[in-house]
């Protein structure tokens, strides 16, 4: 059985964007977090789109964007999923989304 592992209104907020070096939304797109799920049995929901992403970090604050830069540090960090290991890799992404404290306007609700 699948399991899922909903990253989705942290993450959806920690797409960032908008320098000239393309970003944090940049950053995220080229992340594809959802190619270290490997063969494991897990499938990531509420990953948004890059256009999405850029149009929400109109709503961030710049404490939010460096907190949002760290968590993309975080991700980048974490290795591909090994089968077998789907709860310590779940484990090691959550731990990046822990730290953040994001102000109520950098979301997408």
């Amino acid at each position: 059985m699948k399991r899922i592992l909903a990253i989705v209104v942290c993450f959806v907020a920690a797409c960032g964007g908008g320098s000239e070096d393309g970003g944090l939304c940049q950053r995220y797109a080229d992340m594809h977090l959802s190619d270290k799920i490997g063969k494991c049995d897990l499938k990531l929901v509420g990953l948004p789109t890059r256009s999405a992403c850029d149009s929400a970090m109109n709503s961030c604050n710049d404490d939010d964007k460096r907190q949002l830069s760290t968590l993309l540090d975080c991700l980048g960090r974490v290795g591909s999923c090994q089968s077998g290991q789907e709860d310590s890799w779940a484990g090691q992404v959550n731990s990046c989304f822990n730290r953040l404290d994001l102000s109520a306007k950098c979301n997408f609700e």
